[in-house]
């Protein structure tokens, strides 16, 4: 990546730091914390967008506003899902294969570490019968 890479970085809570640690590494970063002021300075050459989802103004009307206007990649920081589960973002339109393929990867993680036929028990997970 060049010196003269342009990140645009819509700041909130999630986000904290993240423009400090670009810059630190060289990239030229351009920080607001009004999501209106993004798709100003997205026309100034900024080659990637970076948005912390509960930054103040982030909604669904905004990202497709955003989606309209930007022709740079977009990094959407989420908050961590408390539930335990895995979740894992697709990019819609989903591909057919692409669903299957993220669907099956799922369910091979999700299999249990125990497994029992009969009397046997085997633990995978502690490598024990």
């Amino acid at each position: 990546m060049s010196d003269f890479t342009r990140i645009l970085v819509l700041e909130g809570p999630l986000s904290q730091g993240v423009a400090d640690v670009l810059s630190g590494e060289g990239w030229l970063v351009s920080r607001t914390t009004d999501v209106s002021q993004v798709l100003s300075e997205i026309e100034d050459g900024v080659e990637l967008v970076i948005l912390d989802a509960l930054a103040p103004g982030v909604n669904l009307q905004a990202v497709r506003q955003l989606e309209q206007h930007v022709h740079a990649p977009v990094l959407v920081i989420m908050p961590r899902l408390e539930t335990g589960a895995e979740v894992v973002a697709l990019r819609a339109p989903v591909s057919r294969d692409t669903l299957l393929e993220q669907v099956r990867q799922l369910l091979i993680r999700a299999e249990p570490d125990i497994v029992q036929v009969g009397d046997l028990v085997i633990d995978l997970g502690a490598h024990r019968v």
